[in-house]
């Protein structure tokens, strides 16, 4: 059963359920009063896919596959408890999980909403699957309080690109930085999607699977340009718009004594982890220990890039700059900003409402004909 495309459900516990999900009336689950977790998965991944992008689809699956290995994908929705959540989500962070190693707690946090978003779909009128009010009393540890993330400055990141050598690698930093988007947004990206002569390149946005043409300034103009020059000398045939913007290469390797350069496959796409380790080996160039750099890859430039973003634009105002970091990230709204900033929106309305300006005593004294000065009526 195929719901995204290169998406299928295979080596997952609900594999191989037989459902016709196309029928709009089993989408809705009119006809399955007592559907299993198998069943209901199925017909919820279904339903999600037409506001979910592919790949935050796959990570519902992963959550819901989670869930069907606890309690088997035959278990009936309706003989799940509030009890049987309580002790699925201990087993999940105690650590007793198969064929994977420990969530970690933003994982199991992650997979609370998921399927509570699941079992709330299943409980509504007309479907009945399962009872309603599941999750209440089911409460997660607080989560551990953020972490100090690397902010890169301006000339941090100018650095991390000049000092790469590899044309593919640069260029793959400059999008990162020029765009602020998701890493693989930017992996995924084909040649086709890249419009030099207009100025924009066609992103597809995974958290929202919606699209946005974005603009190429000067900088990512010439590091792409640079690179497309390269990247045609190196296949020696034209370029073809179905091959992938930042392709998969394989390693410099030694052999009889000489060095083999690394050659490009145009039709693979990039994977993470080589996306991440460009992005490592340019912290460490730029001076920063291997050591601390456990937590640290692409998104500590999309979190520097959105920072530096919304300082520069701080000019016309708060509220102005939030929203056009909100667009430059394409989050929903501006409190998901505001917390990806770590920005306290109260603290800042609290210092525009008073910084130099009448309070209490000031404004009493302004009633009574004082002149106010700090706060404090001084005789005339």
């Amino acid at each position: 059963m195929k719901f995204h495309q290169n998406v299928t459900l295979t080596k997952y516990p609900f594999e191989g359920c037989s459902l016709c999900v196309t029928d709009v009336g089993l989408r809705q689950g009119r006809a399955m009063p007592k559907a299993t977790i198998a069943e209901a998965a199925t017909i919820y991944l279904a339903a999600r896919e037409i506001d979910l992008g592919p790949r935050t689809w796959v990570g519902y699956r992963s959550h819901l596959s989670a869930l069907a290995t606890h309690f088997g994908p035959d278990y009936g929705m309706h003989r799940l408890t509030t009890d049987g959540m309580i002790t699925f989500f201990q087993s999940q962070l105690r650590g007793d999980v198969p064929w994977t190693r420990k969530p970690g707690l933003s994982t199991i946090r992650n997979r609370y909403r998921v399927i509570k978003a699941f079992t709330e779909f299943g409980s509504r009128p007309g479907r009945a699957w399962c009872k309603p009010g599941l999750f209440e009393g089911v409460r997660l540890p607080r989560a551990e309080p953020p972490q100090d993330f690397i902010q890169l400055t301006a000339d941090e990141l100018l650095t991390m690109v000049e000092s790469t050598d590899v044309p593919r690698d640069r260029a793959f930093l400059a999008h990162l930085i020029c765009t602020a988007c998701r890493v693989g947004e930017v992996t995924s990206l084909k040649l086709g999607d890249v419009d030099l002569d207009n100025l924009t390149v066609y992103t597809r946005i995974h958290k929202s699977n919606r699209a946005d043409s974005m603009p190429i300034v000067q900088d990512l103009f010439e590091e792409i340009t640079r690179w497309l020059v390269d990247y045609q000398d190196r296949v020696e045939a034209p370029l073809n718009n179905a091959w992938y913007l930042y392709p998969a290469k394989t390693a410099t390797y030694y052999r009889q004594g000489r060095v083999r350069a690394y050659t490009i496959r145009p039709d693979v796409e990039m994977q993470y982890m080589s996306a991440r380790r460009i992005v490592r080996n340019g912290l460490v160039r730029i001076g920063y220990n291997p050591a601390g750099l456990t937590q640290e890859a692409c998104h500590t430039i999309r979190r520097s890039v959105a920072r530096l973003y919304f300082d520069s634009r701080m000019g016309d105002g708060y509220s102005h700059a939030l929203r056009e970091t909100q667009a430059l990230l394409h989050h929903k709204s501006s409190a998901t900003t505001e917390m990806y900033l770590r920005l306290d929106i109260d603290r800042a309305r609290r210092d525009d409402t008073m910084k130099g300006k009448p309070f209490i005593l000031g404004r009493a004294a302004q009633t009574r004909g004082g002149v106010k000065n700090g706060g404090l009526r001084v005789a005339g």
